[in-house]
């Protein structure tokens, strides 16, 4: 009787149920996280495209498990190919394991930064704008946890390879893997095949506006469609088929500011986040912003003021610079402008105003005699982030900065004070935050669409507690008996979202309440009375305390006729839109083609309409004046 030969190990290389499990098991990661990050089944915090519909979302699950499958078969067959003949079947499945598995957590938690999940909360692709669209800035905001994820790694690629070797020598006695040069070319085929059928994928979800809108995130999705480009056409965007035969426009040239006589003191407070909505809130009969309704009744406030992207940063810029490009109408910066004609410059900012390169390219830091921003007392920080666009003070601690450096202000001599209070940024709360009477403020994971009311009644709580900031900022002015002559300007970033149009958050879409923010004056500004985006903030600002200019001819009509947005990077813009001082508002969708106007019920392909049309002319005006921008940063 012949004695059957017992294995000596068991077959691990069971292909059909290994490779599906290992794929769908990195899908429920990938889906866990995109969920946990954007929101894209639920919606929240600058999510615009949630998947609703069980179908959708069932059909958007089996697009990334194909692709996760297809990338796993790549890594097995590939292993396969390069093993060598020594190796059995345990040390195989170990090496496609880690390679694929461990490999694509690593990949996942360097991309979204599980390690700071709970302590921040910002989408990749708003702090691409709001890092002044630097995408490798994105993924490393928050670098105060990069060191410990860079040990974990290293920790865990050390045990691997000390445990792939003591595997090794334990399994040298098991089976030997067997084939010739006909298994390797069998080998190789599979690898090329599933490449193939990856690149596939990517290049038919990527024409799905529904599932490439979220794909983006997903590791063999980003992979394949770096692949795709390497052979597909580039096909022209709307807006650069339009730019072909536009010129665009003569930018006038620089005037220079002079003060004739008086030089008044300017006190800017950008309250963030501030919608223009805020001045006439109340809660339970209460006015919510008394201290900006008494600074609008002093002077004046602006109904029609809007911010051109929807993002902190490059709002900011706008207003200090002038413009949305690289040009100075003032032959400087508001802050070198003013630094020129004598003024103390004096900064106190709850964020940190290095983020999205705000502090350089404005030249707040170079020129202040006085700097204090988030880096300035970082562990005072109010949430748990250190990272340049999570770090956060309080308006209490903004306050307290006054008083430490107030008497160091010769107040003999004109100052320029800009104030910056981030109470009301998501999550709209921290501890500490000071509570009206009956407010429950909502917690960072419960907000959603259901929760709207609360959400909206802790937003107000915020503003309130910049509302009450500033009252005390005005106090201490007048206590300094420095306030008849000074122009306090209080003026919001941009607006903010909280589910009105689907959306929460900001810098999404074109809407009024997303680009529609606040602005009060304790005096009254003749360009308030008219439409106003922040790029003229501070022309109204300067002639306000006593300087004046001579203002090119050409650039006042447009600006006064229309407000200029854009959603995405300047240079390639998702969106581009006008806002008119009627209310009315155009938008051109650069992505899909299209156009919609706010009076219209649906939206139109820009190739449908007439050349000599009043909609395609003034979306040639649109485009003309965009580039105009962008030739400045070429």
């Amino acid at each position: 009787m012949e004695k059957k030969t017992k294995k000596a190990f068991p077959d691990w290389e069971n292909v059909n149920v290994m490779i599906p499990l290992a794929a769908l098991v990195v899908m429920l990661l990938d889906i866990a996280l995109l969920e946990r990050k954007y929101n894209i089944f639920t919606g929240g915090y600058l999510q615009a495209n949630p998947i609703i519909n069980i179908s959708d979302r069932l059909y958007f699950c089996g697009i990334i498990f194909s692709l996760e499958l297809s990338l796993a078969c790549i890594c097995w067959y590939l292993l396969r190919l390069i093993s060598g003949p020594r190796s059995t079947g345990l040390v195989r499945v170990y090496q496609f394991v880690v390679i694929y598995g461990v490999g694509s957590a690593l990949v996942l938690a360097a991309k979204y930064k599980v390690l700071s999940y709970f302590g921040d909360f910002v989408s990749l692709a708003v702090l691409r704008n709001l890092g002044g669209g630097n995408l490798s800035g994105a993924l490393l905001y928050s670098l105060e946890d990069s060191r410990l994820f860079l040990i974990v790694a290293g920790v865990i690629g050390l045990a691997a390879w000390l445990l792939y070797r003591r595997l090794r020598k334990r399994m040298s006695t098991g089976r030997a893997a067997r084939g010739g040069a006909d298994t390797k070319r069998y080998f190789a085929c599979m690898a090329m095949l599933s490449f193939v059928a990856l690149c596939s994928l990517a290049y038919v979800a990527s024409n799905e506006a529904m599932a490439s809108r979220h794909l983006r995130a997903v590791t063999p999705y980003w992979f394949a469609n770096e692949v795709n480009t390497l052979w597909r056409p580039e096909v022209p965007t709307t807006i650069e088929v339009m730019s072909r035969n536009l010129r665009p426009l003569v930018k006038p040239e620089p005037s220079e500011i002079t003060f004739a006589g008086r030089k008044d003191n300017l006190v800017l407070v950008v309250s963030e986040s501030a919608r223009a909505d805020v001045i006439d809130a109340s809660i339970e009969g209460k006015p919510v912003t008394p201290t900006f309704r008494m600074l609008a009744s002093l002077g004046g406030a602006a109904n029609q003021y809007f911010s051109h992207t929807g993002y902190s940063t490059s709002s900011l810029k706008a207003i200090f610079n002038g413009s949305l490009g690289k040009d100075r109408p003032f032959q400087g910066t508001l802050f070198e402008v003013l630094k020129k004609h004598g003024y103390q410059i004096v900064v106190l900012s709850g964020q940190d105003e290095s983020f999205g390169d705000v502090a350089r390219d404005t030249g707040m830091e170079r020129t202040a005699d006085i700097f204090f921003d988030a880096r300035s007392a970082k562990n005072e920080r109010v949430f748990s982030s250190a990272a340049a666009g999570s770090l956060t003070l309080s308006n209490k601690r903004i306050i307290e900065q006054f008083d430490k450096i107030s008497s160091e202000i010769d107040w003999k001599r004109p100052v320029f004070m800009y104030v910056n209070l981030q109470a009301a940024h998501f999550p709209y709360y921290h501890k500490g935050m000071p509570l009206l009477p009956g407010i429950v403020p909502i917690e960072r994971a419960e907000i959603s669409r259901e929760k709207r009311a609360q959400l909206k009644l802790t937003y107000l709580n915020a503003v309130a507690s910049s509302d009450a900031s500033t009252g005390q900022l005005v106090d201490r002015l007048r206590k300094l008996d420095v306030f008849d002559n000074t122009l306090f300007v209080v003026s919001g970033d941009h607006g903010e979202s909280l589910f009105e149009d689907g959306i929460l958050g900001h810098g999404v879409k074109i809407t009024t309440t997303q680009m529609h923010t606040l602005l009060v004056a304790n005096r009254r500004l003749p360009e308030f009375a008219s439409l106003l985006g922040g790029t003229r903030l501070a022309d109204s600002m300067l002639k306000g305390i006593g300087g004046s200019y001579v203002p090119p001819a050409s650039s006042e009509p447009a600006s006064s006729v229309s407000v200029l947005h854009y959603i995405g990077s300047l240079k390639s813009p998702e969106a581009l839109g006008y806002t008119y001082a009627d209310g009315t508002r155009l938008v051109l969708d650069n992505r899909l083609g299209e156009v919609h106007a706010s009076q219209w019920k649906a939206p139109l392909k820009v190739s449908a309409l007439p050349v000599e049309g009043q909609t395609y002319r003034e979306l040639s005006r649109l485009v003309a004046e965009w580039r105009s921008i962008v030739a400045e940063h070429d």
